[in-house]
């Protein structure tokens, strides 16, 4: 909620609020695991034991977490889980859940090669998100389809709609000349 009443902050800020708080909803309300955990843990002894004894350790870090659910499947899970206002919201759910996948990877893990995405877009994506958190939420503690209907067609979340896809075209646009 911190994107909706905290103060003011920066825009990559309430962005990767967003994208922390549909994780951890997807960690709480989705399996967490890709395999089993102890086939995975066999899985992973095997890999490591099969690699030079001063490359273990790295590898067996590096695997740490290769068992969850990457953002991209996550943000579909909650797409879907919000259902058809969630998917009417963000359009086309591949192209949505990559942008938002891409634009949180450059600010976290590429920030140097960051692909240029606007102020504006990058709003649009977090605002998105939030919505699309709220009828999951909505969801989750039971309320029925009229309520999410009234949700999905809020003048706010219209509007959210309108600019993602006016914002999406003009990116596509400059991104093609």
């Amino acid at each position: 909620m911190t994107v909706r009443y905290g103060r003011v902050g920066y825009l990559e800020n309430r962005f990767q609020n967003v994208v922390g708080a549909a994780e951890a909803l997807h960690r709480v309300r989705f399996p967490n695991e890709l395999r089993p955990r102890e086939e995975y843990r066999a899985f992973k002894r095997m890999l490591v034991k099969h690699v030079p004894s001063e490359h273990q350790q790295w590898l067996h870090s590096q695997l740490q977490y290769s068992n969850e659910p990457r953002l991209l499947q996550r943000l579909r899970d909650l797409v879907a889980m919000g259902g058809e206002q969630a998917e009417a919201l963000v359009g086309d759910v591949s192209t949505w859940s990559e942008e938002v996948r891409d634009v949180r990877n450059g600010f976290v893990h590429e920030p140097a090669r960051n692909s240029p995405v606007s102020s504006e877009r990058v709003h649009y994506l977090s605002e998105s998100l939030y919505f699309v958190l709220v009828l999951d939420l909505m969801r989750e503690c039971g309320y029925d389809r009229e309520v999410s209907q009234s949700i999905g067609n809020h003048r706010q979340v219209e509007w959210v709609k309108e600019r993602l896809r006016a914002t999406r075209a003009v990116t596509t646009d400059d991104a093609t000349d």
